[in-house]
């Protein structure tokens, strides 16, 4: 495809988008991701697409079409400073990495391995953990407040000693617990904790000492510092100091310090707690993104009481309550073994009026939580009869959710076999 191709399709695109913000954003997305260097605007592309349905959900179509054709124009722009045979190499390049990409998989060595692992204070007691954390793949570690999620990452990242159990992290050259070479593995991992340490000097100068300080130096500092400002959005803000830029920037910053040496095992310990919604969802596509890249995979563990958002991006769930495991394993497998399904919705009809109109159907509970209505049902009612019912009898729905294999449904239950 020739540069006049290029611009004719992207000046088209940017008329359908003013009447269809929708269908025309993948086809933006495309010319983003084949024509265009800048990795800052592909990031934005994608948390675009994502945000399609939150924009119509909450009646925001208006702002999101502005950002859309904000983003398409700043595309345009760029492209129109590219020379003919650049565009085309663009392409080409693009071309050749889809085809060596086609069918690969990430090779998910074991990055570290607890069995057993504990830890006993005089009030509490962390027990009997049990984990294997492998390349490209995300665990959440979820459970309420001060039910042991902070201490078992101390425990991992080598900050705590452990009192029972075994620790080994194979990928680091430590795969006998009792041998453990902790110099070299903590020079692999990186952890953000709950509360961040703020940084003295330029938030430029952090990042790049970051590097510098795991061996990256002269030109492949250059080239780590810049990809990893721009893929976290931060290169307006790298003229700031710490105190100038807000919370959510803060961890932000914090997350890139700990990304721009790649790190083998990334530790996030309540990243979501001060971010509002949207940037929780940035923040976790990011981490997700980065965990599974093909070339510098990453162990993720996050914890978080934000459970949807978690499970989102998670690939297993280690569910503690009290220092005790309720459970540990896939999140797919979640719920498989229930006997009941459970629904949590907001309508106009009240508790009383759900269950008048389910009265024929096979509901154990219907109650409010404080913030939802919580529908108990046999197995028999699944989650479209659910909303044919309701909607049949005319209720308006604001939201609805089938918690029938959520990590929330742990919250509400003692101990469950993975």
């Amino acid at each position: 495809m020739n540069d006049q191709t290029v611009h004719a399709r992207m000046a088209d695109l940017m008329e359908r988008l003013d009447d269809d913000t929708q269908a025309g954003l993948p086809e933006l997305q495309e010319l983003v991701r084949d024509y265009t260097s800048s990795s800052q605007l592909k990031a934005r592309t994608i948390m675009l697409a994502a945000d399609i349905e939150k924009a119509r959900r909450i009646g925001s179509d208006q702002s999101f079409q502005s950002e859309v054709l904000e983003l398409a124009q700043e595309a345009a722009a760029e492209l129109q400073e590219v020379e003919p045979d650049r565009l085309a190499s663009r392409l080409a390049r693009r071309q050749e990495a889809r085809k060596s990409l086609a069918g690969r998989q990430i090779d998910d060595r074991l990055v570290v391995e607890a069995k057993g692992l504990g830890k006993r204070f005089k009030e509490f007691h962390l027990d009997n953990v049990d984990l294997s954390l492998r390349l490209g793949r995300i665990t959440g570690v979820v459970g309420e407040n001060a039910n042991g999620k902070t201490t078992l990452f101390r425990l991992l990242v080598g900050q705590l000693k452990h009192d029972e159990g075994t620790l080994a992290y194979p990928e680091f050259g430590s795969p006998d617990p009792d041998k453990v070479k902790w110099a070299e593995v903590r020079n692999n991992i990186a952890y953000v904790p709950q509360t961040l340490t703020p940084w003295h000097g330029s938030l430029e100068e952090n990042l790049r000492f970051a590097a510098a300080s795991h061996g990256i130096l002269g030109a492949e500092n250059d080239n780590e510092f810049r990809y990893i400002t721009e893929r976290l959005g931060l290169t307006e803000y790298l003229g700031r100091d710490w105190s100038e830029i807000s919370g959510g920037y803060q961890l932000r910053f914090e997350l890139a310090r700990a990304l721009i040496w790649h790190p083998k095992l990334l530790a996030l310990d309540e990243p979501l707690a001060n971010l509002d919604f949207k940037a929780q969802l940035t923040l976790l596509r990011d981490i997700q993104a980065l965990a599974r890249s093909y070339t510098s995979p990453i162990a993720v563990v996050i914890s978080s009481q934000h459970l949807h958002e978690v499970e989102a991006v998670a690939d297993d769930i280690l569910f503690l309550r009290r220092g005790d495991v309720v459970y540990n394993g896939r999140l797919s497998l979640i719920g498989d073994n229930r006997t009941s399904n459970t629904f949590e919705i907001n309508c106009d009809a009240s508790v009383a009026q759900i269950k008048a109109i389910l009265a024929d159907q096979p509901v154990q509970r219907v109650y409010f939580n404080g913030l939802s209505i919580v529908i108990e049902s046999g197995l028999a009612l699944d989650a479209t009869g659910l909303l044919s019912h309701l909607t049949d009898a005319g209720v308006a729905l604001s939201y609805f959710r089938d918690l029938s294999k959520s990590v929330k449904q742990l919250f509400d239950q003692t101990v469950i076999a993975p």
